[in-house]
């Protein structure tokens, strides 16, 4: 990601300000901007990386926050359906009833194990999105220690 990013940043600096192909030697007011240009170049990369990277962070987060709230909504159903009409001993009935029960808890587990697990890679993913946007930062300034410092060094 760095490469791609100093890769734009030198594409801008190369190229002569303003559309003119034909430039004589540079001044160095002309290469101070052309690393203004680079910078802002680099800049605009590494804000389309990190919205791209960044595009389904809000969708988990919308499933760790919504997770368990379908589960309960299952469990509510399971409850719900574990209550039919029974006819014999009442030993048997609530043995059946306690069983159905006990498999109507499931969702809400399956539920809170999906959102913790959304909401771990969400945080994580969070960070991981954080320092790639300090090490962008930090290129984007470090950019001009890399392009040339005489004005006859960069390519036509």
């Amino acid at each position: 990601m760095k490469a791609t990013l100093l890769a734009h940043g030198y594409e801008n600096f190369a190229e002569p300000p303003f559309g003119t192909k034909t430039a004589p030697m540079a001044s160095i007011f002309e290469m101070y901007w052309r690393v203004i240009l680079a910078q802002h170049a680099a800049q605009r990369s590494a804000a389309r990386m990190r919205q791209e990277m960044g595009r389904g962070l809000c969708g988990l987060a919308t499933v760790a926050a919504t997770a368990p709230f379908v589960g309960m909504i299952g469990t509510v159903f399971g409850i719900r359906n574990s209550f039919p009409g029974f006819d014999g001993e009442k030993s048997a009935i609530l043995a059946a009833i306690a069983d159905r029960l006990s498999d109507s808890m499931m969702p809400t587990a399956l539920g809170v194990a999906v959102s913790v697990t959304a909401c771990w890679a969400y945080r994580y993913l969070s960070v991981q999105m954080a320092d790639f946007a300090c090490e962008m930062r930090n290129a984007v300034l470090d950019l001009p220690n890399y392009l040339p410092v005489s004005p006859g060094l960069y390519p036509r």
